[in-house]
């Protein structure tokens, strides 16, 4: 997979729909050093805040990712808290949700017999991406997750650190 088709993979997901491929770009060959690549059955413990999958087959229980799939890693945490039976007798019906962009710990298990081709994308990385460009910072849109107008740039302004 070349950078260019994983920058299209990642501006498939709706937080980097605004994001230029050129920036993407930039991400990604920053980010070259985490890319992982997995033999069938091959688990990988992984703590990122975005998990790409670029080629092959995965899991990341208890959700399935085919090729292109950008899962943000909070989204794990969330359905593993609410799929504990003790959790679900005990919380209202859901009325808020707070964000949280922060490297959570997954495993990603690979389920395709070809090689499996995974970017994690961590916090650091986005950090680093954002510091060295204000236009990038400001393209990554938070709002699908936080409900609210808040770019990469806002909420690491937020978050120090």
């Amino acid at each position: 997979m070349t950078v260019l088709q994983a920058a299209h993979v990642l501006r498939s997901h709706p937080v980097f729909r605004n994001t230029s491929l050129r920036h993407l770009t930039d991400l990604v060959e920053l980010s070259r050093p985490e890319v992982q690549v997995l033999g069938f059955g091959a688990r990988l413990p992984v703590q990122a805040a975005f998990v790409a999958l670029l080629r092959g087959g995965a899991r990341v229980p208890p959700i399935l990712l085919t090729p292109g799939d950008v899962l943000w890693t909070g989204m794990v945490a969330i359905l593993n808290a609410s799929l504990r039976p003790e959790v679900a007798t005990m919380l209202p019906s859901p009325r808020s949700f707070v964000f949280v962009l922060e490297d959570f710990p997954v495993t990603v298990e690979a389920t395709a017999a070809e090689k499996t081709l995974v970017l994690p994308l961590t916090v650091h990385r986005l950090r680093e991406a954002a510091n060295a460009s204000t236009s990038f910072g400001r393209s990554v849109d938070l709002k699908p997750f936080t409900g609210q107008d808040m770019t990469l740039t806002d909420f690491f302004a937020a978050h120090p650190g």
